[in-house]
């Protein structure tokens, strides 16, 4: 966890620190909808609903009156099926720990659209073989809705290019052609951000 957290852990508390005075605090939770990309003919993999729950803050510098930016720290559970043909289904589960770090842009006084990067290990997955890689690291762009409202409603999806698992391609003739990768994550958020100070 130390290894893919501690940089940006770092970054997130002091920053939280400096701006803690003019920050929004909020709570977040909804459902999680996640998916595994494959290339493989041999595989098939389906969308399944899991949870999240997560604390963060929003600055908004006064002289930048469209601009704000927020950090925080977001719990998910994300589930996947994965098929094999003439197999029965699997299925599987991932406990992420992660920090977004997001930009958002006003377009309107109830509509915010956002993109950022996240952070993150995970911390307990049924993919226990020791070849599966700990990626957790993801692209991210959404929408948020009634910005100045105690609650407000929240879709936001990420894309983790990096697959979790890694190995060799060959051609016909045995020849190694390159490598490639199985099991990046598409997910995608949806739920109620709790907004507490201001």
């Amino acid at each position: 966890m130390k290894s893919n957290l501690h940089k940006p852990l770092v970054i997130t508390i002091l920053s939280l620190f400096f701006f803690l005075s003019n920050a929004q605090i909020q709570l977040s939770g909804g459902l999680t909808f996640s998916k595994l990309l494959v290339n493989s003919e041999n595989l098939e993999t389906k969308m399944r609903t899991g949870y999240f729950t997560g604390v963060s803050y929003r600055y908004k510098p006064e002289p930048l009156k469209s601009l704000s930016f927020s950090g925080g720290f977001i719990f998910s559970r994300r589930k996947h099926i994965i098929e094999q043909p003439f197999l029965e289904k699997r299925y599987y589960g991932d406990s992420f720990l992660t920090i977004p770090i997001i930009i958002y842009y006003d377009i309107t006084p109830w509509l915010l659209i956002n993109a950022g990067y996240e952070f993150g290990t995970i911390l307990e997955s049924d993919f226990s073989e020791k070849e599966y890689r700990n990626r957790a690291n993801a692209i991210l762009f959404g929408l948020n809705f009634l910005q100045n409202k105690k609650v407000s409603p929240f879709i936001r999806s990420g894309f983790n290019p990096s697959g979790r698992l890694e190995y060799q391609t060959f051609d016909d003739f045995g020849n190694k052609t390159g490598t490639t990768s199985e099991f990046k994550n598409f997910y995608i958020l949806t739920g109620l951000i709790f907004n507490l100070l201001q």
